[in-house]
């Protein structure tokens, strides 16, 4: 069995893995309490009914996790019965310091990775070649941006990372328009590439796109925001133009980071 040892704060981003855990090995094979521990069962009971079939225990060390005494429950008991069998595997999910007890110990780094390099790393420990399946699973968007119109022929953006570190620091402005016609840009970043390709995605299997990018070639990091701009070379451009905005991911995977659209830049809260 593996054990999802978790903060229940975090679960925007545990609940991914967990998911594609139980849809690849199945659900009695994986400890999580969305399906783990019923309404009015004994959490302890569980817990210790779930540490004794435990096989793999995944720390997820949070700052929430830090906190709580369960969790430090469940990993304390786990990291007493390693040599009964229990492989203890700790997941630094977000930029704290591990634990004294513990930091002798490999582990995996998910604040550096991200989510699906970490999922990949479990399954070559679980159980190597496993092919993951497709299902309905909750998904996390660690990138979003706020958006506000500076003035009739642009939108600016603030793109930041909510959790975690991206190592790739590609964004595509996704539209219909051309480089005759539009402009997308960084505007605080001292070096970032840039791009068009013409015809490079199609949105809804049915919408062919051209694709501005620019690329912040050291990732984007946790509390350091982006800023950019999309410029609109023409005000007719502006009323005809659509930008949607896309992260792409490693492999060329295109996530849409979450647009959160405000009046003025003031209304931008700071990064924590």
């Amino acid at each position: 069995m593996i054990f999802i040892s978790h903060q229940h704060k975090d679960k925007e981003i545990v609940s991914p893995i967990a998911y594609q855990l139980e849809e690849i090995y199945g659900e009695d094979n994986v400890f999580y309490d969305d399906w783990s521990i019923k309404p009015g069962e004994n959490i302890i009971e569980r817990m210790n009914e779930g540490l004794e079939r435990c096989q793999f225990f995944f720390y997820f060390i949070t700052e929430n996790s830090l906190k709580s005494p369960m969790v430090t429950l469940e990993w304390t008991n786990a990291l007493k019965e390693r040599s009964a069998g229990i492989q203890f595997i700790p997941v630094r999910a977000e930029d704290v310091n591990v634990p004294k007890i513990i930091s002798a110990l490999s582990y995996l780094d998910m604040s550096t990775n991200g989510i699906e390099t970490t999922l990949r790393q479990i399954q070559d420990i679980v159980s190597p070649g496993v092919e993951k399946k497709k299902k309905d699973i909750p998904t996390f968007n660690n990138l979003q941006a706020y958006v506000t119109h500076e003035n009739f022929n642009s939108f600016y953006y603030v793109i930041r990372a909510k959790r975690f570190f991206e190592p790739s620091g590609t964004i595509v402005a996704a539209t219909n328009l051309d480089q005759t016609e539009g402009e997308f840009k960084a505007l605080n970043a001292p070096m970032y590439n840039s791009g068009f390709s013409e015809n490079a995605l199609t949105l809804n299997n049915t919408e062919v796109m051209n694709a501005f990018t620019i690329n912040f070639p050291g990732g984007i990091r946790k509390g350091f925001d982006f800023e950019a701009s999309f410029n609109f070379k023409e005000k007719e451009n502006r009323k005809s133009g659509q930008v949607y905005l896309f992260h792409l991911k490693e492999g060329d995977k295109l996530e849409p980071i979450e647009l959160i659209t405000v009046i003025s830049k003031d209304q931008i809260p700071q990064p924590s």
